[in-house]
């Protein structure tokens, strides 16, 4: 695992912070979660290596700091991570996992509350925590419950365990299913006492990892067994682009509550409180959704490939 003064990527954010934006050491620190030393550091060793010469030299075969700025600064965000785009699905989610991974390490600090949702995306994400660093008064909890019958794996508690583990964490787990067959029980099953501890708790989150889906058989909901192909024609109808957590959304951002009142899960329009609402989403498909999500501020930090970063991009400027 290299070191974070050793990342090459976050030294050229760094340096093309600095000197092409012409943002102080201590704007810096503050937009990326860091420390003024380690900026500092940062730039002594960009300087030490050659990234930063009589020009700016990206030490990578890609740049894409330019469209992540372009991005951050369209649409408010925190942060946009933009990895290289694979003709893999399977590729893109390790690298997106990765990168996700590598974000962490740099803006959690020990005693942080996580909040973490299912899906392939985030299911990525602990393998790559290689190094010993532990977090031990930090929590990891899931946000929505157990979702349809199959790919367990996929699931928040499944998902949770495994950054808990990786990242020497704790954890608690929701034992309720995401979604229940009358809207009454909702309310019923949160009013137990060990389930309504888990639901307080979200209302502290510090960090929150989430997948946006799309609006399409391709999406987590459909595998894991909860959409079927009558229920997404009647969201196509509705004009839903997407979801997170299983609350969809249309292309203004708005949730329709007629498809939520059975599910068990944080309320979406929560995630934007978060400091950390960290989005994971890649492929054309998603493109609405992900424009949707970042302009109705349910994630404030974008972790996606290339090409998906190119279709956001113009599909913003178009409406």
């Amino acid at each position: 695992m290299k070191r974070l003064y050793d990342d090459h990527k976050l030294m050229y954010k760094v340096c093309d912070l600095y000197y092409n934006e012409n943002l102080t050491q201590s704007d810096i620190a503050e937009k990326l979660s860091l420390s003024r030393p380690t900026i500092c550091r940062l730039i002594q060793n960009a300087k030490e290596c050659g990234i930063v010469k009589i020009e700016l030299s990206d030490p990578t075969a890609h740049s894409y700091s330019s469209l992540e700025r372009e991005l951050e600064d369209r649409f408010g965000m925190k942060e946009v991570l933009i990895t290289e785009s694979s003709v893999s699905p399977d590729a893109m989610m390790d690298m997106t996992g990765k990168v996700a991974e590598e974000y962490l390490e740099r803006i959690m600090h020990n005693g942080d509350l996580v909040g973490v949702s299912m899906g392939r995306h985030i299911s990525r994400i602990a393998k790559y925590k290689t190094n010993s660093k532990a977090y031990p008064a930090t929590m990891f909890i899931p946000l929505i419950g157990g979702s349809g019958v199959t790919n367990a794996n996929l699931h928040s508690n499944a998902i949770v365990t495994e950054l808990a583990n990786a990242f020497g964490s704790n954890y608690q787990l929701l034992h309720v299913p995401a979604v229940v067959s009358d809207p009454v029980l909702v309310e019923t099953i949160k009013s137990d006492k060990y389930i309504s501890t888990i639901f307080e708790l979200m209302d502290r989150l510090t960090i929150a990892l989430v997948g946006i889906g799309p609006l399409s058989e391709a999406s987590t909901l459909f595998t894991t067994g909860y959409y079927t192909e009558t229920l997404i024609h009647d969201m196509h109808a509705d004009g839903i682009v997407g979801d997170i957590l299983l609350q969809p959304f249309d292309a203004r951002g708005v949730s329709h509550e007629n498809f939520c009142r059975n599910i068990l899960a944080v309320d979406i329009h929560k995630l934007k409180t978060v400091p950390y609402s960290i989005g994971i989403a890649c492929g054309a498909d998603r493109v609405p959704a992900i424009i949707a999500s970042m302009r109705a501020k349910f994630i404030n930090v974008l972790i996606t490939d290339y090409d998906t970063a190119v279709q956001v991009d113009k599909g913003s400027q178009l409406g």
